[in-house]
């Protein structure tokens, strides 16, 4: 890996050449910036998400167009308070992602331009998160 960037980093494993999975070493708004500035991670490539036990892991993939390095950058918000702070104004595609991340798992996720849900309608039910493990189909009724 390279060195101009470590220093935002805790937790780095490089799974295959070029293919790198870490944890910030503080808020990640601010890693995922100074990413962005100062380590040419210039590509968000998507944000997913993921229940894991009492915790949701929100996973930022992002590249470098010139060494074709792909960092995925994994979160862990606890589900009983699961707020992230929104990286649309680093990545405006982002706010696609959160609007899914928000709609589908229930994910608070401050700062998230006002628009339309996505990808769920209008009028589903507001506390039906259907990637949830105990989401229940009859909740949407």
């Amino acid at each position: 890996m390279q060195n101009n960037f470590e220093h935002l980093l805790e937790n780095v494993e490089t799974r295959l050449p070029r293919r790198i999975w870490a944890t910030p070493k503080g808020d990640a708004h601010e890693t995922i910036k100074k990413l962005h500035e100062e380590a040419a991670f210039d590509h968000l490539c998507t944000i997913t998400g993921l229940e894991n036990g009492d915790n949701f892991e929100v996973l930022y993939h992002l590249s470098q167009k010139d060494t074709g390095i792909l960092l995925t950058l994994r979160l862990v918000v606890p589900i009983a308070k699961p707020d992230i702070k929104t990286i649309s104004d680093i990545f405006p595609s982002a706010v696609w992602y959160e609007r899914e991340l928000k709609d589908l798992l229930g994910i608070n996720v401050e700062g998230l331009p006002k628009g339309n849900r996505y990808p769920l309608p209008e009028d589903w039910p507001q506390d039906s998160h259907p990637l949830r493990k105990n989401w229940k189909p009859e909740e949407t009724k």
